[in-house]
């Protein structure tokens, strides 16, 4: 008889994300920037790899028009480098439905701070991260807007 992983009894235990007080604080942290957050939506696409052609981000974020998706990424995601084969397929997924997204990896800013000799909390960290990446993703938005406006006189 062969062992199931940890992860796949705790996945089938679990009655929420197991970063979801991570992503909870991150939300409360966009929020405060006024941005307007989503836990867990549901996003269906015939371009989505996935069988059932959904995905349920962490958080969809929306601001003056502008969508957004974050995802929490914690140690069973692989790093930004090298993520795991299901977290490359999420991604290309967003990729490919020309979806604005923004990872944040929590086990990355770990080893950032570690070698930039940063003196904070991680989650002080995450969450600056999360809000500086949200105002660029808007930004960026404001920008393609702003682009669409001139080719469209």
């Amino acid at each position: 008889m062969v062992k199931k992983s940890f992860i796949s009894n705790a996945n089938k235990k679990a009655t929420e994300n197991f970063g979801q007080s991570k992503i909870y604080a991150i939300v409360d942290t966009l929020n405060s920037c006024g941005f307007h957050c989503k836990i867990e939506p549901t996003i269906k696409d015939e371009k989505f790899s996935t069988r059932n052609k959904i995905r349920n981000p962490d958080v969809v974020l929306t601001f003056d028009g502008m969508i957004a998706i974050l995802e929490s990424d914690g140690k069973v995601h692989g790093s930004l480098e090298c993520p795991t084969k299901s977290t490359n397929e999420r991604n290309k997924d967003f990729e490919r439905t020309n979806r604005q997204y923004i990872l944040i990896n929590h086990e990355q800013v770990k080893v950032l701070k570690q070698v930039l000799g940063i003196v904070a909390k991680d989650e002080d960290l995450v969450h600056f991260i999360s809000a500086y990446r949200a105002c660029e993703e808007y930004c960026k938005h404001q920008a393609q807007r702003e682009l669409k406006a001139e080719n469209d006189q």
